[in-house]
């Protein structure tokens, strides 16, 4: 029998409304279920729904924990703060969402690391890392040889982040997003921040279009790329329903479409129940008992 001498360190794990996205981190044991630990990487390309993402799973994190914030480092200048607020509160988030200020990507990645040293702070978001800029390529010209600095800078902040964790008590994690580009030697695709990121990143999830809608709305597929805590390389889906957020009715319809629970024909079907057209489970979104019979189906599949 092996003794471990020293302190343990648990993971927790968070029961999401998303059947797939819970399964996708399965460990050895049989436990489901989002590790908050650390560092998760969200990639994908442009409008795959990274920010919306984050912050429904940063809101599902922070209600884990009693007055529970959320720190946001908004390093692409592109926050819409009323769309936000609806993906907030449509994710049943109501505490505080602390912006972090700073006039140099510096200032800003050094507050959320600050405020990420609060127990009542378990989350933060980066948006995002390939948008992080040095002091010295923003001052100096454009012939200036800048390469690698991004990726010094990015990972000496990923170590910063480790060691405040590593003081908590609190289970605590930083969710940031980033942009996924081809390699320059044309194989494959890389993301921005250097190699060493991705030793010290936890779980990084690949996120990609999998249907989209006529009215803006879209299924995403997303890939554990990496997971520290339990299996790799399996797939979730989630439904980003536009204007509105990460839907758990309509993402656990298309779980059961996609696990055979449900058919859709012209209407969709559970077991002899029908619920309409597609669009008509779209356009009473606002209803989520009628997503009930969806949410138990899964709940018995496994």
């Amino acid at each position: 029998m092996v003794t471990f001498i020293g302190e343990e360190k648990n993971t927790h794990r968070l029961i999401t409304p998303w059947h797939t996205f819970n399964w996708a981190f399965e460990n050895r044991k049989g436990e489901i279920g989002f590790p908050v630990r650390a560092i998760c990487e969200i990639a994908g390309k442009e409008g795959t729904g990274k920010s919306t993402f984050a912050y429904c799973l940063a809101s599902a994190i922070a209600n884990e924990v009693e007055d529970g914030t959320i720190g946001f480092a908004d390093i692409e200048e592109h926050f819409d703060m009323e769309f936000t607020r609806t993906v907030l509160e449509n994710a049943k988030f109501a505490g505080e969402f602390h912006i972090v200020p700073g006039k140099t990507d510096g200032d800003k990645t050094d507050g959320l690391i600050k405020m990420l040293k609060s127990e009542l702070m378990p989350v933060g978001i980066l948006d995002s890392v390939g948008a992080i800029s040095p002091v010295a390529e923003i001052e100096g010209s454009a012939e200036d040889a800048n390469w690698g600095r991004r990726a010094k800078l990015v990972n000496a902040y990923m170590r910063r982040i480790i060691h405040t964790f590593s003081f908590k008590e609190t289970p605590s994690i930083l969710l940031y997003t980033n942009h996924i580009h081809p390699r320059m030697d044309g194989f494959g695709f890389v993301t921005p921040g250097g190699v060493s990121k991705d030793f010290l990143t936890t779980a990084q999830l690949r996120l990609k279009k999998k249907e989209k809608l006529d009215d803006g709305s879209f299924l995403i597929e997303g890939k554990v790329a990496k997971n520290t805590f339990g299996f790799g390389q399996r797939v979730f889906f989630l439904f980003n329903l536009a204007g509105w957020g990460i839907h758990p009715g309509l993402t656990a319809v298309y779980d059961c479409l996609l696990l055979g629970l449900a058919k859709k024909e012209r209407v969709v079907k559970l077991g002899d129940q029908s619920f309409g057209y597609m669009k008509d489970l779209i356009d009473g979104a606002d209803d989520l008992e009628m997503f009930a019979p969806f949410i138990k189906a899964l709940k018995e599949y496994k």
